[in-house]
């Protein structure tokens, strides 16, 4: 029996379900295949999807593309073009051959360096198309029908030929054309697999022999690649809340403030709530972030609760974002207050500061613009906004009577802003905190809480004496994550990236899974560029090849040099970041490389932390408790935090 991954449980509760081919295939291979087999149905690799890619150690890999189609909507023509209805599509062995040829181009480097030095390893990997609904003899009688016109375009090429109308050169070139589309059309036939012939398909797969071309340094490089992502496991699953978090997700005419500890499941709760919202008032809701990469996250976690509601019930912003629309919605101009602000010596950055937190709306009528009232708002990250945003929010868009609820984290306050001043104006009308200690992004044993817990304590509790404290459990951790601390030399990018990839290799870390966070878009984006050429990632930032394309610079182009040409390409830069982060996803499939500030809010399973010697506590706690397992910090040489992590993780 094969190992199949992920199981047929998940599989079936997938939030895109399997068709009945791809559950029947997947049964079929699990139940008939040897036990040295591993079956993956739909892996992430960098943007592809095959369908079900087989492993079996030692002899090589076999790439099914599946098809639910009614065959008898079907042609293929001489030329081996499929159309469906008259309307030519992509061929699907052009599709299962694009996932092949990737393979050695785009995901395994191992393997596509060797194959250019040796054509024999393009081999390892073998091809197939099942069509569920289809049989033997319908294949047959579809390829027979093309191979039949082909045919008949063979005879008269030669034909012309013969009678002169032709010349040698011509004739000769569409003899090969019209030869290889031959071979094609037998080689599609004989790659084909329906439900009647599917023994066919064991039968290749069980009897494939031992290939020395298949090493196992290639064999694990799939098995990196191949093995599902955290978020397919969780697909699915129902959630459960605890006693106080069963009490928060209840939708009420209420102002609250909820503060606790990174994973103690805001996100969640905020979730939920704004779905039980949404039923109890049947209005929009309004969701708003301070970090504009959370907002496909939050609404991944309102997809797995929204109970077949729709999205356009849920706006889901940050409060800059929301503010701009609002203006626009409501007609304002804000120009001439710029214009004057400007006159009084204020920066660029301080006029728009002075603008964000000025009520543009107040004493404004309702009638007659488009900004509406929400009987429901909720605000994430309140540790980041400032008191003036809070009171706009609250006094022009709220509607009375409505529920207003604040979550945040005064331990992640990377960007310091004065929370004495904060708590004067927040608390007002928001009643006492709620606190939430108990973390569940790892197991409550794990020692990165124990770590996370003791960084609190050292760095943070006295700065932040209301701040919530992780609760603990000081029994001996059983569990496998991996928590490592090491120093780095500055700007030795290429050291670094062999670490982190030794790590990656060693560990077989899935690239879905990974984080990459520092405070420095310089230096993620050099170490970035070094995995980029063997890699696909996702990073929020410009890269290396984008930021020389925009400023013109290359690698010989002085540093100083560099400096005033991003200077002076600033709103170009800031534009491609703005919308990276708009159109971040969680699980792209890729490694991720992210500013600690731009994480903020997000997770990771794996994450690697690149310390500066002027981050933060706050920055620093922020970027380690991403980590759900396994954690990775990289420090400066004797940093000031060298001596608590060096005690710690003795």
């Amino acid at each position: 029996m094969a190992i199949l991954l992920p199981s047929l449980p998940v599989i079936r509760r997938l939030k895109v379900p399997p068709t009945d081919g791809e559950l029947y295939l997947c049964e079929l291979l699990k139940e008939k295949l040897d036990d040295n087999c591993y079956v993956f149905f739909n892996p992430y690799l960098d943007g592809d999807r095959p369908d079900i890619v087989v492993l079996k150690k030692g002899c090589g890999a076999v790439i099914v593309e599946i098809k639910d189609w009614n065959l008898d909507r079907y042609a293929i023509d001489q030329e081996n073009r499929w159309s469906v209805d008259v309307s030519i599509i992509k061929s699907p062995f052009l599709q299962v051959f694009k996932y092949k040829s990737n393979m050695f181009d785009l995901h395994l480097p191992t393997l596509g360096l060797r194959d250019a030095l040796n054509k024999c390893f393009f081999g390892v990997i073998d091809c197939y198309v099942y069509f569920h609904l289809g049989t033997k003899e319908d294949i047959r009688e579809k390829y027979n029908l093309a191979l039949d016109k082909l045919q008949i375009s063979i005879n008269e090429n030669h034909e012309n030929f013969l009678n002169k109308n032709i010349v040698y050169e011509k004739y000769e070139k569409k003899r090969k054309y019209l030869q290889n589309k031959k071979r094609q059309l037998g080689r599609d036939e004989r790659l084909s697999i329906t439900k009647d012939n599917a023994d066919h398909l064991l039968k290749k797969i069980n009897q494939l022999q031992p290939n020395n071309l298949f090493t196992d340094d290639i064999y694990n490089e799939f098995l990196r690649r191949l093995n599902p992502p955290e978020q397919v496991y969780e697909q699915g699953v129902k959630l459960t809340y605890d006693k106080k978090q069963t009490h928060l997700i209840e939708s009420v005419e209420e102002f609250k403030k909820i503060k606790g500890v990174a994973g103690c499941g805001k996100t969640t709760i905020i979730a939920k709530r704004a779905v039980n919202a949404f039923k109890r008032h049947s209005s929009t809701v309004l969701i708003l972030t301070f970090n504009i990469t959370l907002r496909h996250y939050i609404r991944d976690k309102v997809s797995d609760v929204r109970e077949n509601i729709g999205f356009n019930s849920f706006e889901i912003t940050n409060y800059h974002q929301f503010f701009n629309s609002q203006l626009n919605n409501s007609n304002i101009d804000t120009s001439e207050f710029r214009e004057l602000n400007l006159k009084k010596n204020l920066s660029e950055k301080e006029v728009l500061d002075l603008i964000y937190k000025t009520d543009f709306f107040k004493g404004r009528k309702l009638k007659g613009r488009k900004a509406v009232k929400y009987q429901t708002i909720l605000v994430d990250e309140i540790q980041d906004y400032e008191p003036e945003w809070v009171k706009i929010i609250r006094d022009n868009f709220l509607d009375s009577g409505g529920e207003m609820i604040l979550f945040g984290d005064p331990s992640q306050n990377i960007y310091e802003r004065d929370l004495n001043k904060r708590e004067s104006v927040i608390v007002q009308g928001f009643g006492s905190w709620v606190k939430l200690t108990k973390s569940y992004r790892s197991n409550i044993a794990s020692p990165l809480i124990k770590l996370f817990k003791e960084f609190q304590q050292v760095f943070l509790i006295k700065k932040y004496q209301d701040s919530e404290v992780f609760d603990s459990d000081p029994k001996q951790h059983e569990l496998f994550d991996i928590l490592k601390y090491q120093t780095y030399l500055a700007e030795d990018f290429e050291k670094l990236f062999m670490e982190i990839a030794d790590y990656i290799t060693a560990n077989q870390f899935i690239p879905n899974d990974i984080t990459i966070l520092c405070s420095s878009i310089e230096l993620l984006r050099n170490l970035e560029s070094l995995f980029n050429v063997n890699e696909k990632t996702m990073v929020m930032f410009e890269t290396l090849d984008e930021l020389y394309k925009i400023t013109g610079c290359d690698d010989k182009t002085p540093r100083d040099e560099k400096r005033l040409r991003e200077a002076s390409c600033k709103d170009d830069i800031k534009n491609i970041r703005q919308r990276k982060k708009n159109f971040f996803m969680q699980n792209s499939g890729l490694i991720k490389f992210s500013t600690t500030h731009s994480f903020k809010g997000l997770e990771a399973s794996t994450v690697f932390c690149i310390l500066l010697g002027n981050d933060s506590p706050e920055i620093i706690y922020t970027a380690m408790t991403r980590a759900k397992t396994n954690l990775f910090i990289f420090d400066v040489i004797n940093s000031r935090y060298s001596s608590f992590f060096n005690k710690q993780l003795s």
